[in-house]
């Protein structure tokens, strides 16, 4: 599976009520409708800031964005697929209604090296709970300037991710419905801004999904224990750059996978 993420801005005289409209009851069926390539399709909203105490003492730094557009592919052919839709009349149309909902001067795609926890290892769904997680926190993350991917990888997958999975537990089990990593794949960075000026500045996007409120009051709570706040501010001291980190809270929307599958139908995609 191949991942590409946008980074996608707002026009600045729409809401944030008026952009999630737009952009869920009209562009994202417009998209699944003309270049329906991928096998899943997200769309992150950004909600309030977070600035854990564990994580930085100063106010969070703005991010330039307003959402984070995930699509998953199945290979390299129906990316291929996609580009040559968006080059004839369908990348006309798609790029006149972005004109209506973005500041197309501010969108960068990049893809992404996507890390999933084993749902073993996390919080079983409750039995009063469907569908995906109801919370999501997603954080931007660099890394620190003395590793390089490679380390920062593999200390972040085989350290951090094990810490934070042993610290942030409530009654002795875990709290955390969903944990992934999506590294940035700095090679493949595409700004397609019109013209282009949005910086990718991070290294990995986060993702924690929580089943209920209480599971997320009950990270934020152990995220400002002193004792756990302490071992993680060690740990992150090794491996980020801790004075540019933002987290958010998210309004994730996901395209349902028998819509997309559908349309998907339609397009030959070469066999390789």
């Amino acid at each position: 599976m191949i991942k590409l993420t946008a980074l996608l801005t707002s026009r600045p005289e729409l809401s944030h009520a008026q952009f999630v409209d737009r952009y869920e009851n009209h562009h994202a069926p417009l998209i699944v409708d003309l270049i329906p390539h991928f096998q899943k399709y997200r769309r992150n909203f950004l909600l309030q800031s977070l600035n854990a105490p564990h994580i930085a003492a100063h106010p969070i730094p703005d991010v330039p964005f307003h959402a984070i557009t995930e699509m998953w592919y199945p290979d390299t052919a129906a990316i291929e697929a996609q580009t040559r839709a968006i080059a004839g009349s369908a990348g006309q149309i798609i790029a006149e209604d972005e004109r209506r909902i973005f500041d197309r001067s501010r969108l960068c795609m990049f893809a992404s090296e996507e890390r999933v926890t084993e749902p073993e290892r996390l919080k079983a769904r409750p039995s009063a709970c469907v569908g995906q997680p109801r919370f999501k926190l997603s954080g931007l993350l660099r890394k620190s300037e003395h590793l390089s991917d490679t380390q920062f990888r593999h200390y972040y997958e085989a350290r951090h991710v094990e810490l934070a999975l042993q610290l942030m537990r409530r009654a002795g089990e875990p709290i955390f419905a969903a944990y992934s990593r999506s590294y940035v794949q700095s090679d493949q960075i595409m700004p397609i801004g019109d013209p282009p000026g949005l910086v990718v500045d991070f290294d990995v996007i986060t993702d924690i999904g929580f089943w209920t409120r209480e599971d997320l009051d009950a990270f934020l709570a152990l995220a400002g224990d002193p004792t756990v706040s302490r071992i993680l501010a060690e740990d992150e001291a090794r491996l980020f750059d801790r004075d540019n980190v933002r987290s958010f809270l998210i309004d994730e929307r996901e395209t349902d996978p028998a819509d997309i599958g559908g349309a998907q139908a339609a397009y030959p995609t070469e066999k390789r």
